[in-house]
């Protein structure tokens, strides 16, 4: 305790030694041998892609106005998937909104990738 009251001191310029020690926060930092992670291609990749289960009407900047988009099932999109934007990917824990100039992939861990047109990744 005497430790932590002068640096509490250093830090605060006062302590109240009345006042009792409450722990807030703990940071624990573990270190070990690093883990051999195989990560399997897909079994997914023969399936081709489903059409979009979907369309709406979703306003693009782009567009300056409303734009039919589809909307495609993400559980239904394989290894090797690749379509132009837009259009939006759903899924139970997320939406994705792929605007208009940009690549949609899916790659062989099923991954989903985008890329600007034209841009030199």
């Amino acid at each position: 305790m005497t430790n932590f009251k002068a640096e509490y001191a250093k830090r605060y310029a006062e302590t109240n030694e009345e006042m009792g020690i409450e722990a807030l926060n703990w940071r624990v930092v573990v270190r070990g041998p690093d883990p051999h992670i195989y990560l399997r291609s897909s079994e997914n990749q023969s399936k081709a892609a489903a059409g979009p289960k979907a369309y709406r009407d979703v306003y693009f900047r782009a567009y300056k106005s409303f734009h039919q988009t589809p909307v495609y099932e993400r559980t239904n999109l394989p290894a090797g998937t690749a379509f132009l934007g837009s259009a939006i990917v759903e899924e139970r824990e997320s939406t994705l909104v792929i605007p208009p100039g940009f690549l949609l992939r899916v790659d062989e861990l099923l991954h989903v990738w985008l890329e600007k047109e034209g841009a030199h990744v």
